[in-house]
C-alpha cells in the first residue's frame, strides 16, 4: 500500500491524458458500430423476410410493441407485414433495412 507523504494532496492524472483516452474509445465505438451497421445490412441483404422477433431486436423495441403498433396503424414505422397462413408475421427485410438507414419509404 502506499502511502502520501502529505494527506492533502490529491493524487493528479493529467487532463489531456484522459481526454485523449476518451476520443480514443469513442472513435473506436463508432467505427464499431458503423461496422456492425455494415455487416447487420449485408444480412438483411440475404434474407428476404425478419420475424417480428428480429425485427423487434434490430430497433430495440419488445416483439409485444410491434404488434401493437400493427394493430392500431396497420403498420409499424411504415412497415407492412406479410401474413402468412400459419399466423405468423414476416417483415420485408428490405424495408427494415431502409428504416435503420434512415431512409423514407
Amino acid at each position: 500500500m502506499q502511502h502520501r507523504t502529505d494527506p492533502g494532496q490529491m493524487d493528479q492524472i493529467p487532463h489531456s491524458s484522459t481526454t485523449h483516452a476518451a476520443s480514443n474509445q469513442a472513435a473506436e465505438e463508432s467505427a464499431l458500430q458503423a461496422g456492425l451497421m455494415e455487416k447487420l445490412l449485408r444480412r438483411l441483404e440475404v434474407f428476404s423476410h425478419l420475424t417480428t422477433e428480429q425485427f423487434a431486436e434490430l430497433v430495440h423495441v419488445k416483439a409485444d410493441t410491434i404488434r401493437s403498433g400493427l394493430c392500431r396503424n396497420s403498420n409499424y414505422c411504415g412497415i407492412s407485414p406479410l401474413k402468412l397462413p400459419n399466423r405468423r408475421l414476416a417483415w420485408p427485410a428490405k424495408d427494415v433495412a431502409r428504416l435503420l438507414n434512415g431512409e423514407e419509404k
